[in-house]
């Protein structure tokens, strides 16, 4: 959580109504409902005061996030936090536009890459894992290498 931290910075004497505002857009329901509840249960964990917090699910469906996004704007909100990769690519044309900015701890697909700087990722991407996992093991002469996965957006 210290990713948010910039975010949350006092700002000298500002009102609370400007206070900055972070889109959390998150699944809180269908089958990745944990992760949002867990990314949900740690950020009020922090008991941010300079910082509004917006929830929103998404589903991990890009067409939701799209929709949470916009509804968001309508509300000046400037920063999101997103935690599946499809949510991130649909938005990231949107954000590039709209001159906001992506944050994202879990979408894990390499096409992120090419978002551009609205996106930041603080974690590696799954090409990039499944990469190094194949390095380490050939350096240890393994002879069979198999690799289980599912065909999601994180993957691309």
């Amino acid at each position: 959580m210290l990713l948010l931290s910039p975010l949350a910075c006092q700002q000298n004497g500002k009102e609370e109504q400007d206070q900055p505002a972070l889109g959390v857009i998150v699944p809180l329901s269908g089958s990745t409902a944990t992760m949002g509840s867990s990314i949900v249960r740690d950020l009020q964990m922090l008991n941010l005061k300079t910082l509004a917090l917006h929830f929103e699910d998404d589903q991990c469906d890009p067409k939701q996030a799209i929709s949470v996004y916009r509804r968001l704007r309508l509300k000046s909100v400037k920063y999101f936090y997103l935690a599946c990769s499809g949510s991130v690519l649909a938005l990231a044309p949107l954000a590039k536009k709209d001159g906001t900015l992506i944050i994202t701890a879990y979408a894990g697909a390499s096409a992120i890459r090419t978002t551009g700087p609205e996106v930041i990722r603080y974690i590696p991407d799954a090409l990039s894992i499944s990469q190094e996992i194949v390095k380490y093991l050939r350096q240890r002469n393994d002879a069979r290498i198999g690799l289980l996965h599912e065909e999601q957006d994180w993957q691309r």
